[in-house]
């Protein structure tokens, strides 16, 4: 954009979809920002910063077996296998 003959960027963060992160997806993106505050800030401005925090869960989800099957199957086990994601996501960082 040009405004009296100054060039002016259009800094604009792309559209993120809104999507549910959960109170572990919550806790990674704060882990993030206070001790990873320049790979928080580099997702921020790319518009990515919701999808690692997903995607992470999601693929330890897949990586223990954590389906809508085994939600209908066995709820309990269902629910200790996520809370186990929590204390394992917790040991990672």
């Amino acid at each position: 954009m040009k405004k009296m003959g100054i060039l002016i960027p259009d800094l604009r963060l792309p559209e993120e979809k809104e999507q549910m992160i959960g109170i572990w997806g919550r806790r990674h993106l704060d882990y993030l920002k206070q001790h990873r505050k320049v790979t928080y800030t580099n997702l921020l401005t790319s518009g990515r910063l919701r999808n690692v925090s997903i995607r992470l869960i999601e693929d330890m989800k897949q990586t223990q077996g954590i389906t809508e099957r085994l939600k209908e199957d066995d709820a309990l086990e269902w629910t200790g296998r996520l809370g186990n994601i929590g204390l394992c996501k917790g040991d990672c960082e």
